[in-house]
């Protein structure tokens, strides 16, 4: 009599988010570093293919399930996402209208290079955003609860997406800038339970992304940087 070993659909499907994890990851990088010309183009295209466009036709013609039980839904924080994108769009006007008539305080930053980051950071750096909050906070973290506890599955995807950062972007390179984006995709994972929807996570991610570019540009520590640089010349 042959032995047969059954696998558990649950376990299987957690299998399988994990082979798609290092796929598109790898599939990132290598697109990334043949791109020419301006980045942030070819990966906002990239990152909207690869981590939304990829997992939502899986769920739809393989797992055959609605991409609401992956959190892709607004039902049950419509509200809070009406706030949160009517913050948004004052938060953009109050930017285009007021800090771009501002020049960075940074010593590397002229009007240029500030406009062109909050350009790309308005329109392009939403996708991006979007494209891995939904394979992240939505298609792992639901993969992972349906196998684990809540937690576990929060701290899973964590976990992943802590890696991701790691292999994706030169700016996450050391243990402090590690340990914040681990706690930033722990609570972005509590968000997505709490309001069962990455549109709000999204909003929130990109949101903290604007500001630190901002502050990048237009923070006081840039004079500081500035100043010890004069200093020492």
């Amino acid at each position: 009599m042959s032995n047969k070993i059954f696998i558990n659909k649950k376990t299987l499907n957690v299998w399988v988010g994990l082979v798609f994890f290092i796929f598109l990851t790898l599939g990132l990088i290598v697109l990334l570093r043949s791109a020419k010309g301006l980045i942030i183009l070819e990966k906002a295209f990239a990152s909207f293919v690869l981590f939304f466009l990829v997992p939502f036709i899986f769920i739809k013609f393989f797992l055959k399930l609605k991409p609401d039980y992956f959190f892709l839904t607004i039902k049950k924080s419509k509200k809070t996402l009406e706030w949160l994108l009517a913050l948004a769009l004052v938060f953009i006007f109050f930017v285009w209208f007021f800090v771009l008539k501002l020049n960075g305080l940074g010593f590397a930053w002229n009007k240029e290079s500030s406009d062109l980051v909050i350009f790309v950071s308005t329109f392009f750096l939403p996708i991006i955003v979007f494209s891995q909050e939904f394979f992240f906070r939505g298609f792992l973290l639901r993969i992972f609860w349906d196998r684990f506890s809540v937690l576990t599955a929060i701290f899973c995807q964590a976990a992943l997406f802590t890696l991701f950062q790691l292999l994706t972007n030169i700016e996450v390179y050391n243990l402090p800038r590690l340990v914040m984006v681990f706690i930033i995709a722990v609570t972005l994972g509590f968000l997505v339970v709490r309001f069962r929807s990455v549109f709000i996570s999204a909003i929130v991610y990109w949101f903290y992304l604007f500001l630190t570019e901002l502050y990048i540009i237009y923070g006081l520590n840039q004079k500081f940087i500035q100043y010890l640089i004069e200093k020492n010349q």
